[in-house]
């Protein structure tokens, strides 16, 4: 495979069109890939490319982009899943946002198949999708998006919250009666949190009336901050249940995890039809941007770029330009003056060239037919 300049592609504004691709993308890998993209040398390579992204692009402009609602680096979650890890709740729910991806994309591609939009390419990557609706429904019941363990993800941690719940209610009432009865004895009436404990603000004259463990003093040595014993006893009943609660979710996070993991491979041959879906479909969107077309390609040393335009110019008119050669002559030399355009069409046809290698659709007429270069040098500049 053919590695072009560096120099070249900086001097052809390759690298500023990338950016503007990976902006389309969904996925962190698919930012990644972009980055690391690599031309192509094959014919039928760079055709089946071009065929895709064209696809892409007739979908979006007939229906819409195929939908991807998970955006999470997915093959890493995949990756602890093989080395038996307990993945934390917003971890393991992204799962879901998978199997809704792949529901989506089923329930779009019929609905292709109903508006007769032929996409043999797109249909043909749904088939291959495998969704799940035990195990999803299995995450959906234990989990929220927000990555909060749902009470119904089991009976213990249900009742153990509904235990927890009650005896927050029966402390704030304990702590009121306390307060009521004892007011007088206190410098003020309301409760004051000390180290996680709840005290109230005795005067110091009758800190040893109310049994309980005095927490803090206050600087003029006036008031002690005292949490009564009953208090103490209840916070203590708390803090159990509080480890009854943690202990049982994690039990849960390690049951769905394995659950997960033996599922693995079906989830990674999901993602990476999903990341492909992000990776033709930003492509397209990059194309739709600048009304990109497919062009015809060969290898006989012919280049025709009919009505070709820049596509990374900001006007709003573009003025296009015919370029042909190869049919009888080499190059071409161009002259005119200073400002007179002809550095954008240098550019233009380097660029042009690249993304024809790189698999993207060109702004240019679809007549236009692309001769595959084995290498594109560029020099610009005084």
């Amino acid at each position: 495979m053919t590695k072009i300049a560096k120099q070249s592609l900086i001097k052809l504004d390759f690298f500023t069109l990338l950016n503007s691709l990976a902006n389309y993308a969904t996925l962190p890998v698919t930012k990644d890939l972009i980055a690391k993209f690599c031309p192509l040398d094959s014919l039928d390579a760079i055709n089946l490319e071009l065929s895709k992204t064209d696809e892409a692009l007739r979908i979006i402009i007939r229906k819409n982009q195929a939908p991807i609602y998970i955006s999470c680096d997915y093959d890493k979650l995949l990756n602890l899943l093989r080395k038996d890890a307990t993945l934390d709740a917003l971890e393991l729910y992204e799962t879901v946002r998978l199997y809704q991806t792949i529901k989506a994309n089923i329930k779009f591609a019929s609905e292709l198949k109903k508006d007769q939009i032929i996409a043999p390419y797109y249909q043909n990557l749904i088939s291959n999708l495998i969704p799940n609706d035990l195990v999803e429904k299995t995450l959906v019941k234990a989990l929220d998006e927000n990555g909060n363990v749902l009470d119904d993800a089991s009976l213990l941690l249900k009742s153990t919250r509904k235990k927890i719940i009650q005896l927050e209610l029966n402390l704030k009432n304990k702590l009121q009666e306390i307060i009521s009865k004892e007011a007088s004895k206190l410098s003020q009436t309301s409760v004051v949190l000390r180290d996680n404990h709840y005290c109230l603000a005795v005067k110091s004259e009758y800190k040893n009336q109310i049994k309980g463990i005095v927490y803090d003093t206050s600087a003029s040595m006036q008031t002690a901050f005292i949490e009564p014993l009953i208090i103490s006893q209840m916070m203590s009943d708390k803090n159990k249940l509080l480890e009854i609660e943690k202990n049982e979710v994690y039990r849960i996070l390690k049951e769905l995890s394995k659950t997960l993991s033996l599922e693995v491979e079906a989830l990674q041959s999901n993602f990476d039809i999903i990341k492909e879906l992000d990776f033709i479909f930003a492509k397209a969107m990059l194309a739709k941007s600048y009304n990109g077309t497919k062009p015809s390609i060969n290898d006989q040393g012919q280049l025709d770029l009919v009505k070709a335009r820049h596509p990374l110019l900001k006007v709003k008119k573009v003025i296009p330009n015919n370029i042909s050669f190869g049919d009888g002559y080499l190059g071409i030399i161009v002259t005119g003056p200073n400002t007179g355009g002809k550095t954008v069409l240098l550019k233009t046809v380097g660029l042009l060239c690249l993304m024809v290698k790189y698999g993207l659709l060109i702004p240019a007429s679809e007549n236009s037919n692309v001769m595959i270069f084995d290498q594109i040098l560029c020099d610009i500049g005084d």
